[in-house]
C-alpha cells in the first residue's frame, strides 16, 4: 500500500491526524474462480472499478 499517506489534515483540528487503521483487501469470490468465466468476470470487476477494491477488511 506504497503511496498512501500516513497521516491527514484534519479541518476541524487544524493538525495533522494519523491513521489509525490500515485496510487489507478481502479476496474477492472472483479470485478463487480459476474458470474463464472467473477470469473474464475478474477483468470486468477490475475494469468497472478502475482497478480499485472496494470490499475491504479493517
Amino acid at each position: 500500500m506504497s503511496g498512501f499517506p500516513t497521516a491527514h489534515f484534519c479541518k476541524r483540528c487544524n493538525r495533522e491526524t494519523p491513521h489509525s487503521e490500515v485496510l487489507v483487501r478481502k479476496p474477492s469470490s472472483y479470485d478463487t474462480d480459476k474458470s474463464i468465466l472467473g477470469t473474464l468476470k475478474l477483468w470486468a470487476h477490475t475494469l468497472i472499478n478502475g482497478g480499485h477494491y472496494y470490499d475491504m477488511d479493517r
